[in-house]
Formats: C-alpha cells, sequence, structure tokens
C-alpha cells in the first residue's frame, strides 16, 4: 500500500505541476487534474503519454529570421510551434478575422470542423449558420468540435421469474431501475475524459427470514411456524470515469 501511494505521488504531483504550467483552457486543465486525481497512476500515464506537451524553445528577441516574430506570437498564445507547410496569415482585427472565416466556409469543398465558445444570435452568427446549412445540405461534413458534452439516460431489467408474488427463503431480484448522467470534456482532438452518474435501484421478490413445522406431543399434528413477509430495495450510487483517445 505505501508503494503504491508513493508511486502515486511521485506520478502525480509533477503531472498536476505540467498541467497548471502549461497554456490551455481552463475547462481541459481541470479535466486533466481530474483524471490524475482520481486514476491512480494510470491518469498520470496517460496524461504524460497523450496530454503533455514538450515546452518549445522560445526565440531570442535578437532572431532575425522572418518567422521569428510569428512563432513567438503563437508560441504566447496558443502554446504551439511553427510548422512546415502551413500558411499563417495575421489578422489585425475582428472585421478581418470574420471577413477570413466566412471565406474559409464558403470555399469549404469536403469538410469543415468548427470549435468556437460561443455563436452570438447576431448578424455575424446567421451568416456563418447559413453557410454551415447550405453546405451540409450539398454534402460537406460539417462538424462543430464542442468542448462540453451533456447526457443523460435510463435502464430497467425486468424479473427472470414468472411469477414475482412468489414468496421465497431469501430475497430475488425483481426489477432493476438505472438512472445515468454524464459529463464529457474533449482534452484534444484525439483524448477525451467522460464523468458519468449511475442511480441503480434494485426491488426485490417477497421472501421470509424463517419458516418451519412445529410438531406438537401427538405427531400427527403439526402447526407452521414463519416470519412477516418482506420485500426489500436496495439502492447503490455509482461513479465512472473514463480516461479515452479516438484513433
Amino acid at each position: 500500500m505505501y508503494l503504491f501511494l508513493t508511486a502515486y505521488l511521485l506520478l502525480a504531483i509533477p503531472s498536476a505541476a505540467a498541467v497548471l504550467r502549461q497554456k490551455q483552457t481552463p475547462v481541459v486543465a481541470i479535466a486533466w487534474l481530474l483524471a490524475i486525481v482520481l486514476l491512480p497512476i494510470g491518469g498520470s500515464l496517460f496524461y504524460l503519454l497523450a496530454g503533455y506537451r514538450k515546452p518549445v524553445r522560445d526565440v531570442p528577441p535578437t532572431d532575425s529570421r522572418p518567422a521569428a516574430g510569428i512563432e513567438r506570437m503563437l508560441w504566447y498564445g496558443c502554446s504551439t510551434r511553427v510548422r512546415y507547410r502551413n500558411r499563417v496569415e495575421q489578422l489585425h482585427d475582428g472585421g478581418e478575422a470574420f471577413a477570413a472565416l466566412i471565406s474559409a466556409l464558403q470555399g469549404a469543398r469536403r469538410y469543415i470542423h468548427l470549435s468556437y465558445y460561443i455563436f452570438a444570435d447576431d448578424r455575424i452568427g446567421h451568416a456563418i449558420a447559413d453557410i454551415l446549412v447550405r453546405k451540409a445540405r450539398a454534402g460537406v461534413e460539417v462538424r462543430p468540435l464542442p468542448m462540453l458534452s451533456v447526457r443523460a439516460g435510463f435502464g430497467y431489467n425486468g424479473s427472470m421469474l414468472r411469477d414475482e408474488r412468489t414468496i421465497l427463503s431469501s430475497p430475488a431480484v425483481a426489477e432493476t431501475t438505472y438512472y445515468t448522467a454524464g459529463l464529457g470534456f474533449s482534452l484534444s482532438r484525439s483524448v477525451y475524459l467522460d464523468v458519468a452518474y449511475c442511480y441503480v435501484k434494485d426491488t426485490t421478490t417477497p421472501y421470509m427470514l424463517f419458516y418451519g413445522n412445529r410438531y406438537a406431543d401427538d405427531e400427527a399434528k403439526t402447526e407452521i411456524y414463519q416470519s412477516e413477509v418482506y420485500t426489500t430495495d436496495f439502492t447503490r450510487h455509482n461513479v465512472a470515469l473514463t480516461l479515452g483517445f479516438r484513433f
């Protein structure tokens, strides 16, 4: 036990510190911290393998390369490095940014993947929505990429007994009802975290704690003695934490 706790702390503390140092959205940071804390050792290993990004060496201010300014801006703004075979265009204000966005959407031919925090109910929001609807009808794959998802569910299992009113000597499950709810977090394009809660209720068949025959002095006369008839409901509260990787 002490060895497991030591290994857990040696992995969890540096992993949590790395999460707090990296530049990422609060939702993603909180989700990674939950995985590290609630999944002993496994959450830390998964973060180190799939979520940790090695810090990019900062470009010295005296660097005269043409891409040095853009590289610094990308690193300070979103902790990413310059990649080859990519085109970067600097947009100075919202007008230029939305014009470029609408132009790119209108030129899409195969797919559109969008990830935005807010779509406002205004002129620009309606213009983007109209383009997405038109492109989807034209056969273009349109996929919004949300950071957070919410789900709920219900399940029911009936009894295996032909007659649920049969009185048994021990309780048997007559029916089971499930209620579930969950939150999903997109940690990156390929990693997600799902936190689920499940409420389970089992209802039993009628049963007796004891019963038997009692013989009187006259063996021909017997009397039956038994306990009261009971039914019992069992409830369980389950929490499941899933850390997944999309291929």
